[in-house]
């Protein structure tokens, strides 16, 4: 299983446009490396979804119970969020204001690949992230990892 990895950086423009890694670019799972969906994420950062795994997630919110308030509030702040972005010419996408404020982005931006996502991060917002209180990377890999 092939998916994104890696971390990149790029700058974000005065129009709020953004180029979109190469090597972010090569890897997209459906072979088509000029459509994603941009939406807010989670920990502070923005997902980056190419159009076939949109869908899977889009087939498990309509299997959950709708009026389940965790259902509700989730579905509605990231379809609300989301956005259809094409890469322009020179590789970039415009990133909606509302999505710079929430993601407290400012001109240099940091790129992660995640398996099926891209997430778009404020690059200190994701160092306070990698060392934070939360589980450590040690721990994790020994729940996962068996």
């Amino acid at each position: 299983m092939s998916g994104y990895k890696g971390r990149f950086t790029s700058t974000l423009d005065s129009k709020s446009r953004v180029a979109v890694p190469s090597k972010l670019r090569r890897s997209t799972p459906d072979g088509t490396p000029d459509r994603f969906i941009l939406t807010l994420g989670l920990d502070g950062c923005l997902f980056l979804f190419p159009p076939d795994y949109w869908d899977h997630v889009m087939e498990k919110l309509t299997v959950q119970p709708f009026a389940q308030e965790s259902v509700k509030r989730f579905s509605r702040i990231l379809l609300s969020n989301a956005e259809d972005v094409d890469l322009d010419g020179q590789s970039r996408i415009r990133i909606p204001q509302h999505l710079i404020e929430k993601s407290e982005l400012e001109k240099e931006v940091l790129f992660i690949g995640v398996l099926s996502r891209i997430e778009i991060w404020q690059p200190q917002k994701f160092a306070d992230y990698e060392n934070g209180d939360g589980p450590t990377y040690e721990s994790v890999a020994q729940e996962l990892l068996i």
